[in-house]
C-alpha cells in the first residue's frame, strides 16, 4: 500500500498501515530484507524499505494463485532470459502448462 504514493516507505508509515505495535514492525521488516523481498534504505529525511524485483515477483505471482480459478499453481524452470523479462514454465490448477513472464 505504501509503495502506491512512495519509492521509499518510511518505517512509521509501514507500522500505521500494518497496524502491528511496538518491534513487530522491524523484525517483520527484517526477516522480508533477508528474503530480499524488501531492502532497507537509509537517507537524511528518513528509514524506509523498498521493494525489491523479488518482491514484485512476489506480489505478480500472488495475484495469479488467488485468482478463482487460479492461473497458476506452481512454478517450473526458467525458460528464457532477457534484457526486460523473465520466462518461466507454470503449471495451473489442472495441469495444464502455461507461461509467466515477469517484466523488469
Amino acid at each position: 500500500m505504501g509503495s502506491k504514493n512512495h519509492e521509499v516507505v518510511p518505517t512509521a508509515l509501514i507500522a500505521e498501515l500494518s497496524g502491528l505495535r511496538g518491534g513487530g514492525v522491524s523484525k517483520l521488516c527484517g526477516q522480508l530484507a533477508k528474503r530480499n523481498l524488501i531492502a532497507r534504505v537509509q537517507n537524511a529525511k528518513y528509514d524506509g524499505y523498498r521493494l525489491t524485483y523479488g518482491g514484485l515477483d512476489y506480489l505478480a505471482l500472488r495475484t495469479f494463485v488467488k485468482r478463482k480459478p487460479p492461473s497458476c499453481a506452481s512454478v517450473g524452470k526458467k525458460i528464457g532470459v532477457g534484457k526486460e523479462s523473465d520466462i518461466y514454465v507454470v503449471r495451473d490448477e489442472a495441469g495444464e502448462k502455461r507461461i509467466l513472464k515477469l517484466h523488469r
